[in-house]
This record gives structure tokens, C-alpha cells and sequence, in this order.
């Protein structure tokens, strides 16, 4: 973007989003906010877990660190360079904060491991079970100059599984890392030990047009997603009219089931449906997938 338009744009971003504020470093809980690292501590521990009852907690964060990278010791500015294939498909990436304004990360293999380990360490000690590591396809679009998309994102990916396999692991060797926005070919193809990816673009819920594509791009999507890990169908609201259709899909998707209602915004006859009466829930053996009569066929309009 070079046009009279980009200063503007960097100005807006800047000053009404968050989409070019890089992760502090070292990565610790805000103090004003939450009281350092013991009062996050507190919050997801004593309030969280044991005064709500939630038996697990995970943390989001983009793949960098957050959307405008790391401020760790030996980052470095980059601007991401799409490539023409990209723009086909996402014209406006060439007005993404990341293109626009750059993230800030490391570029060496040291470092991208120390802001994952550190990361996930900190939220650990304080009582975090997992992570879902948003904004993944945006790592490839970086590697210009150092070693191209591919390198970029084995670099992270591995950086991230490392961590999550340190800090997050289950008995059964599992890790409760879950990926995000990951859809390019270099993401699929290097995940080894994280199981959940996500199947589409989010769940709009103030876009009705929306709503049936979310599903048949998920059904379709899971064809490939499923073969590398479990298809994440995203999040949908219980009170919502397509609540639902969603929830059908999401309980035989054999991915996760996970909702975004707003506290005390909840639609209990949905919720019940998807669990059994003790509260546990029925998980398929893997993936769902398409019949055969479906694999050619619009299906979002042919009915």
C-alpha cells in the first residue's frame, strides 16, 4: 500500500485498535490490570477454578507474541511481503497492520524459543492449562529476507510445540495447544504433536449471510484439516437463530464444541442437548466428513 490512504490507515491503527501493539516484554500479567502475576494467579485459581467451578483455563495470543509481534530482546521490525497468489485471494492483505506497519519478532531460533518458553512458563505458574495460538498464517508472509515463508513458520510452529510439549502436556502425551488462522500449506504441514486446528474463518454472529457458509466451509475444509489434526469448527452462541444448526454441527464435527456467549446470555435448552446428564460429552472417533453424493455439489444453495 503506497497510496495517500496509508498514512491514515497507520494512524487508525495506531490509535483505535490494537492490531499494531507488540506483546511487553518480559511477558508478564499487567500489574494495573490484573495485579502482576499473583493476582492473575489468584484470578484464575481461586476465583476462575475454584469459585466458578472451571476445571481448565487456556489463554489466547497471536502466533508472534500478539498482533504486533514480541518487544524481546533482539527483535526486529518486519513488514509482511504477501505474495501475488495471496492478494487473489485476501486483495486487502496489502492493507493488513502487518503489511502496513510491520510486527516486531526475533528472527533467529534462540530467540523465537525464548518467547515461547517464557511465555507459556509465566502461564503456567499462574495456573493456565493450554493456549490457542491465533494468526498463524501471518508467520509465512515474514520470512522475506530470512529464509522465506516455509523456514518462517517451521521456525515458529516448532518454537510453539516445543513450549506447549514443556509446560502443556497431558498424561497421554497430548498438548493443549490449539491452532488458529493456520490454514496455510507450511502451518498444516508441520504440526506434530498440537491435535486441533481450525476448520474456517470465525463464526460472524451479526452476519446472517454468513452463518450457512461458516458449516459448508468447515464440512468441506475438514476434508484436508482432518487428515492432519481435529478440525476446530470455532465458537458459536447458544442465544443466537442459528444456534441450532451450529450445534448439531459442531457435536458431530469431532472437533471441539466451544461457545462465546456473553456472560448470563445463555440458551440452556441448546447447551443440555450437548452434553449428557451428568455434564460429560460424546466425542466421535474422528472427524466428520462429507458423503459421497455431496463432494461436487453447492450445497450452501442448492438446498
Amino acid at each position: 500500500a503506497t497510496t495517500i490512504l496509508k498514512g491514515p490507515l497507520v494512524h487508525f491503527f495506531d490509535e483505535s485498535t490494537d492490531f499494531t501493539k507488540a506483546l511487553a516484554w518480559p511477558p508478564e500479567p499487567h500489574p494495573s490490570k490484573f495485579g502482576g502475576e499473583a493476582g492473575f494467579t489468584a484470578f484464575i485459581k481461586d476465583t476462575v477454578k475454584s469459585e466458578y467451578g472451571v476445571d481448565h483455563v487456556a489463554c489466547w495470543h497471536a502466533a508472534a507474541g500478539y498482533w504486533g509481534g514480541v518487544d524481546s530482546p533482539g527483535a526486529e521490525v518486519l513488514r509482511a511481503k504477501p505474495t501475488d497468489q495471496l492478494r487473489k485471494v485476501e486483495p486487502a492483505i496489502d492493507w493488513d497492520p502487518a503489511t502496513l506497519g510491520g510486527v516486531k519478532t526475533p528472527t533467529d531460533p534462540p530467540g523465537i524459543n525464548k518467547v515461547y518458553d517464557e511465555l507459556y512458563a509465566t502461564l503456567k505458574r499462574c495456573g493456565v492449562d493450554g493456549v490457542k495460538a491465533d494468526a498463524q498464517s501471518g508467520v509465512g508472509a515474514l520470512g522475506d529476507g530470512h529464509g522465506g515463508g516455509p523456514r518462517a513458520v517451521a521456525l515458529f510452529v516448532g518454537a510453539m510445540e516445543k513450549a506447549g510439549s514443556k509446560h502443556f502436556a497431558s498424561d497421554d502425551g497430548s498438548i493443549s495447544v490449539s491452532n488458529c488462522m493456520c490454514h496455510s500449506t507450511e502451518n498444516l504441514y508441520r504440526y506434530f504433536d498440537s491435535a486441533i486446528a481450525r476448520a474456517s474463518d470465525d463464526f460472524y454472529p451479526r452476519e446472517p449471510e454468513s452463518w450457512l457458509w461458516h458449516l459448508t466451509a468447515c464440512a468441506y475444509n475438514s476434508l484436508l484439516i482432518g487428515q492432519v489434526a481435529l478440525p476446530d469448527w470455532d465458537m458459536f452462541q447458544s442465544r443466537h437463530p442459528a444456534a441450532w444448526p451450529h450445534a448439531a454441527a459442531r457435536a458431530a464435527s469431532g472437533g471441539p464444541v466451544t461457545v462465546s456467549d456473553a456472560p448470563g446470555e445463555h440458551d440452556a435448552e441448546v447447551l443440555r442437548a450437548l452434553a449428557l446428564p451428568d455434564g460429560t460429552t460424546l466425542g466421535a472417533t474422528g472427524s466428520a466428513r462429507l458423503c459421497a453424493d455431496c463432494l461436487f455439489r453447492d450445497v450452501s444453495h442448492d438446498g
